[in-house]
């Protein structure tokens, strides 16, 4: 949510969010209890030496049974060889507006995720006014690099090579701009040999509820919350379009339509492009604070750009799926995040076997455009609002996609139903 100003909009926005927050109080009382006793989470581990470089660490229960089993990758496998134990690894930047977000708005999706035998991070980084968008995409660069390198990680059991970056409203905003740095400097990179912004470990990017036309948006953001455009300009270094991913990539392909004659410049443009990890685009169809159309059209100029992704309506709001969804039991967007890392899990194997799987799994995209996801529950997920086009479900798509039922775990409900329904109308988001 960005900062808001003290517009009558604005006012209302911030009562309807404290009634919001009230509400859900059980809820926060349980993960904040959890998060103060929990003997499988390191805290504070610092990865800068700025403010607020520091993340922390989930770790799930020895016990919990991890996603897969992966055969060891050797040059000759043979019968003897002993399976490894490798649990993905899901890194998690907040949103906030870019002025609010902090670690523990993760609680929830850790706690989900750990559940499923996946190692947890929380990255914290600088908000505005203690930096610019610029020193935040330099903090969140610096805490994904450094995941996989930390032993404690790999003590247990993740899986250093299967790093998830997910974000959320500004945090998937941050990533997307990492992600579309390296699209978009494609060409010069792969001529000079340059590292990428994002870390080669990353397997998938999921942008959860993300503005990526910030340029676009800026009038939106001001009729809903009375944001104002000096704000923008003070969090963007002035620069609207250069820090609109969407816009990015779509001036990096009218830039290289002058060489696609030259061969060979195609030829490096389109790996380069394939090097960025594939990236998820989902968004809440009842989201107000940022249009469901914001992440659409990302999806669509990233493929136009030659990068793998794939996109997804999800049911709810701009925080349904990170935290009353979660609360109230509903695990969509994790079952949804499972699935793919189980897809994408599979593809390794049948890479390492030297089959064409790889090649197939990258082509295709786990779900279709415009579906909305899914879980292991029974219950269908809502329709859309009114005037929305109708949108095929792919709940049959999902749970065929799905590891074993044992991996579907039992949702937590900790959130009594009165309050949670008292939440759903009051949400302000």
């Amino acid at each position: 949510m960005a900062l808001l100003g003290a517009s009558p909009k604005g006012i209302a926005l911030v009562v309807r969010l404290l009634l919001f927050a009230a509400l859900l109080a059980p809820a926060w009382a349980v993960l904040l209890a959890w998060y103060a006793c929990s003997a499988r989470i390191v805290r504070g581990v610092r990865y800068g030496v700025r403010r607020r470089n520091d993340m922390d660490l989930y770790l799930p229960d020895p016990s919990t049974a991890p996603l897969w089993t992966l055969p060891p990758v050797t040059a000759a496998p043979t019968p003897a060889a002993t399976p490894t134990v490798r649990r993905p690894v899901v890194v998690f930047v907040c949103g906030g507006g870019w002025t609010i977000g902090y670690k523990l708005w993760s609680l929830g999706l850790a706690r989900a995720l750990t559940r499923r035998g996946v190692v947890a991070v929380a990255v914290d980084y600088r908000n505005f006014p203690q930096a610019t968008v610029d020193g935040m995409l330099t903090d969140v660069a610096a805490a994904v690099r450094a995941v996989a390198a930390l032993p404690a990680v790999t003590d247990a059991g993740g899986d250093p090579a299967a790093v998830y970056v997910f974000g959320q409203s500004a945090g998937a905003h941050l990533i997307a701009s990492l992600a579309v740095r390296d699209a978009a400097a494609a060409p010069h990179a792969a001529a000079h040999h340059e590292p990428p912004a994002l870390s080669p470990a990353v397997r998938r990017l999921f942008c959860v509820s993300g503005p990526y036309d910030i340029a676009a948006l800026a009038q939106h953001f001001k009729d809903r919350a009375g944001v104002t455009d000096a704000f923008l300009h003070a969090v963007f270094d002035g620069d609207l379009e250069r820090c609109s991913p969407t816009r990015v990539l779509a001036h990096a392909a009218a830039a290289a339509r002058p060489v696609v004659a030259d061969a060979d410049a195609a030829d490096a443009t389109q790996a380069a492009a394939r090097a960025v990890p594939p990236i998820t685009v989902l968004h809440g169809v009842e989201d107000a604070t940022v249009p469901y159309a914001s992440s659409h059209e990302f999806y669509d100029a990233l493929r136009a750009a030659g990068v793998r992704a794939d996109w997804a309506l999800l049911p709810g709001t701009h925080t349904t799926a990170i935290l009353e969804g979660l609360m109230t039991g509903d695990g969509c967007l994790v079952d949804a995040m499972v699935a793919h890392m189980w897809h994408d899990a599979t593809c390794s194997c049948d890479a390492a076997a030297g089959a064409d799987g790889c090649a197939r799994c990258t082509r295709a995209p786990v779900l279709p455009p415009d579906a909305l996801v899914s879980c292991c529950a029974p219950s269908p997920p809502p329709a859309a609002p009114a005037g929305t086009p109708p949108l095929p479900c792919s709940h049959r798509l999902v749970r065929a996609l799905f590891p074993p039922p044992a991996m579907c775990v039992p949702p937590e409900t900790l959130v009594p139903p009165p309050l949670a329904r008292l939440a759903r109308r009051v949400n302000p988001f």
